[in-house]
Order: C-alpha cells, then structure tokens, then sequence
C-alpha cells in the first residue's frame, strides 16, 4: 500500500519509540506528538520521514491540531502507566476526550487487557475479545479503571476506531511483571501455573502499524498478545538463570483469594480478590484473533528475548 501519514501520540515513550521504528519501517511518514522536543530520540533528527510536534494533549495547540488533521490514521498511546483516579484523570482520560473531539480521522487506541473480568471466569479459561469486561472496577486499581473510561469514551464518540488491548508489554530490560506474584527482594512468591500474557513491544508496534493500515469495522477490539507464551513457571526459572531472581516459592492463587475474601477485599493490593483473578489466576490467551484481523505478525519468542542484555 502506498505511504500513510501517522500520528503517534506518546512517541517519546517504551511503546512509542518502537511504534515510530515500525511506521518508517513500512515506509509511513510519522507525526511524532511529545510533550517536550527534548524529548525525541537522537535517532530521529537525522530522518526527514519523522516530525516531531510538541504538543499538550489536554489542550491540543495549532500545530497539534495541524499535525492530527494532516494525519490519515492517530495512535493513541500517551497515558498514565500509574498514579491515583485523579491524576489518571489528568493524564489519561483529558487527553483522550480532547482528541476526541477534534476528532482524527481514524484512531487506534493503545488500551490493555487488565480491563477483563477475570473473576467471573473458571480456572484455566480463556481470555478472548468476547470476554466480559471488569464489574468490580472499584476493587481494581486505578489504571484499571481509567483503561475502562478510556475506551467507554472512546465507544460514545463514534470515531471509527481500533480498540488494541495489549497485555504485560515486555522487552529488553523490562521484564519483571507483577503476574508472576509478590517480589520480595530477589524472592518471588507467587503461582506457578497458568500463561502470562506477555506482548512483546515488537509485537504490539507491529500490530498497531497494522491497524493503523486497515480501515476497522466500526470500532473493533483485538487482544495483542505473543504466541507462544510461558507459564509462570517457566519464565521465573529464566529469570533466575539470568540471575534476576534468587528463589521462587510457590503459593496456589486460591490462598490468597481465600484470605482476601475473609478480609471482603478491604486490603490493599493482592488482598483483592478481582485483583488476585486479574493478576495470579491461571488463565490462557489466544491471539487468533490479532492474526486474522492484523497479521501476520511475526512471533517474538520469549526464550530468545530473555538471552538479550538489559
């Protein structure tokens, strides 16, 4: 297909870089939005296919706005990784809602699987897009619940839109997730069974590359995740061998599910029981979906990865 122009929101960041690499990869001009020029990587400065637009997102300036209108399809990355409601507010949902009501072209919106109901599922069922989303959002932590407003927002606004919802995003570097369980220095308690849903940034780059290039159907949800993907068990013993960890001790998801439920989920963190099903139960994820609507997709092999220097 001939050469798109992309707008990418979040440029600046892990996904961001990796998402710019892609675009120019397959050969698009991309509109790079940052909060701050100082913030492009030396790399860029150097490709005329790359322009880098400061802009801040909760109040879209001219060349912001010149720059989404000129583009044929924005990737909407830029959000809070963490934070309390109020400040995912600010950094999430605000700039969501501006661009919305520009609005781009076409959108692909970067969102996550955490927003699933895992909860309402049996042990070592599957997560797919026909799943059901988070009812006990309340219990969840606040990315969680901003992940949810985002795409609601994202559903009301009628922009024909591609709703990606990556898993644990992973890669040289970045490899501890808290799907493996508790860490305590370098001792991890936690399960040992079930797939982490793992996306490598590769994987996720190119699936949102992908979308960007096909018009969806409506607004359409694709789950991003790598095939194959380790259980627990598997991906703690290589993090041992790189000497990431020291030791693992097993402990069965149920127990504290169980304790949580004593407590009726008043306790922080994993003494939730929707978080414990969101994070420790053991489920499996199907990317099939992601082939057939954005692939193919080259598969990043996780063993390799892990053989990578930080």
């Amino acid at each position: 297909m001939g050469g798109l122009i992309i707008g990418i929101t979040g440029a600046g960041g892990f996904l961001g870089q990796a998402a710019v690499l892609e675009a120019r990869r397959r050969g698009h001009e991309v509109r790079a939005l940052l909060r701050r020029e100082s913030r492009a990587p030396a790399a860029w400065a150097g490709d005329a296919g790359i322009t880098v637009v400061a802009a801040e997102l909760s109040d879209p300036g001219h060349a912001a706005r010149q720059a989404i209108a000129e583009a044929d399809c924005l990737l909407h990355l830029a959000a809070r990784m963490a934070g309390n409601d109020a400040q995912m507010r600010e950094g999430t949902l605000a700039p969501t809602r501006a661009l919305l009501a520009l609005p781009p072209r076409r959108l692909v919106l970067a969102s996550s699987m955490a927003v699933y109901d895992a909860g309402t599922l049996s042990p070592h069922g599957r997560i797919d897009e026909s799943s059901g989303t988070e009812q006990a959002a309340d219990l969840r932590d606040a990315y969680c619940r901003a992940k949810l407003a985002q795409e609601a927002a994202v559903l009301q606004s009628g922009v024909s839109a591609w709703i990606l919802r990556i898993g644990i995003l992973y890669g040289a570097g970045r490899l501890w997730n808290p799907h493996l369980g508790q860490r305590i220095g370098r001792l991890v308690v936690g399960p040992g069974k079930g797939e982490l849903p793992l996306c490598h940034v590769r994987t996720a780059a190119a699936a949102l590359i992908g979308a960007a290039e096909r018009p969806s159907r409506g607004t359409e949800i694709v789950n991003v995740v790598d095939d194959p993907l380790p259980d627990r068990k598997a991906y703690i013993a290589a993090l041992k061998a790189r000497g990431d960890v020291a030791c693992h001790l097993p402990l069965e998801w149920r127990i504290p599910h169980f304790f949580a439920g004593l407590l009726h989920d008043r306790g922080p963190g994993l003494l939730r029981r929707p978080v414990i099903a969101a994070r420790l139960k053991p489920l499996s994820y199907p990317n099939t979906h992601m082939q057939a609507r954005l692939g193919p997709i080259p598969a990043v092999d996780w063993r390799t990865v892990m053989e990578e220097p930080a």
